[in-house]
């Protein structure tokens, strides 16, 4: 499944391991005038992949917002111990 808008596949760091995330440029933002920015974070098991999020992307982006999609670390595509529900970590 892929969201509405366009995105560009990212990796970042976090704690030693590898975060992976979706980067949606906001609607008429460009490298000279990027615009704002929203991170956008899934509920406690959600991931990047989850088709109801695309709504609110989509209109994020449309409205000019750049959006960063993060899965948390051990969800989805990221790295960490698989299926572990610590908010406390999701935060980090």
């Amino acid at each position: 499944m892929t969201m509405g808008s366009e995105h560009e596949d990212v990796h970042f760091f976090s704690e030693g391991e590898q975060v992976s995330g979706w980067f949606f440029a906001g609607r008429g933002n460009t490298a000279d005038s990027p615009g704002p920015g929203i991170v956008f974070c899934a509920g406690f098991t959600g991931t990047k992949f989850a088709a109801f999020y695309e709504p609110y992307t989509d209109h994020l982006v449309a409205a000019g917002y750049n959006v960063l999609m993060i899965d948390y670390r051990g969800w989805g595509e990221s790295d960490g111990d698989r299926g572990v529900l610590d908010p406390a970590a999701q935060v980090e």
